[in-house]
């Protein structure tokens, strides 16, 4: 009867520390949305209150859209690369391999968006109203922000795999507060300005969070090695 009793709260234990490492790693993933969500916003209020209102940020839109579409296609990678990094366990070197590995496929993946968008856009820009030329550009400089999230994602995942949250706050914390500063420069934007402060902000985030992960990897490894 004690031993039953004792493994129910074993079990109750465990249960309980799982739901609080998954709460507060959920916490904090929402702190990320919301601080890149709320850069994102302050942009769009800048060009809705520019000379063009709403039309120009109907442009800006356009590229949300396509940046939206891009960096919705690593999630179909996800779960295999995730998989791949838990399946290395403690290995820090094999997990780095893959994640570096990783790497070359997003780079391609991203460089293939890039050029689909661009004749995307030279195709589909002469079929919408005149006003929406301007989309053209703001179109592929959306495209590179989001070639910029797209290279970040095998850092994001090998952090992701050990539900380190930290670092990727830490990373879109940066972009965010960048893209806040920049956009408060500003009485008003026009949709390519606010594009491209998203474009500086992404760049940010990927170059900090790439950084982290080279960092860390290299001292796990040599802490291994001793």
């Amino acid at each position: 009867m004690r031993s039953a009793y004792t493994l129910i709260q074993s079990s109750l234990q465990a249960t309980g520390a799982e739901v609080k490492t998954l709460f507060l790693y959920g916490a904090k993933q929402i702190l990320v949305v919301s601080s890149v969500t709320f850069s994102q916003w302050l942009i769009q209020r800048k060009i809705v209150y520019g000379d063009g209102g709403a039309s120009e940020n109907a442009i800006y839109s356009i590229g949300n859209q396509i940046f939206n579409m891009m960096t919705f296609i690593p999630l179909i990678l996800t779960p295999i690369i995730i998989t791949r990094l838990a399946a290395a366990g403690d290995d820090i070197a094999l997990r780095r391999r893959i994640s570096l590995s990783s790497l070359k496929l997003f780079a391609a993946i991203a460089a293939a968006a890039c050029v689909a968008v661009f004749i995307g856009l030279r195709v589909g820009i002469p079929f919408l109203p005149p006003r929406y030329a301007a989309a053209e550009i703001t179109g592929l400089i959306a495209s590179f922000a989001a070639a910029f999230q797209i290279l970040k994602s095998p850092f994001s995942l090998f952090f992701l795999a050990e539900l380190k949250a930290s670092r990727e706050i830490a990373s879109a914390t940066a972009g965010s507060l960048f893209m806040i500063a920049a956009t408060a420069w500003y009485a008003q934007l026009s949709p390519n300005q606010g594009t491209t402060i998203r474009l500086l902000g992404c760049a940010l985030q990927g170059l900090l969070l790439a950084g982290m992960f080279l960092f860390e990897t290299r001292r796990r490894s040599d802490q291994n090695a001793l």
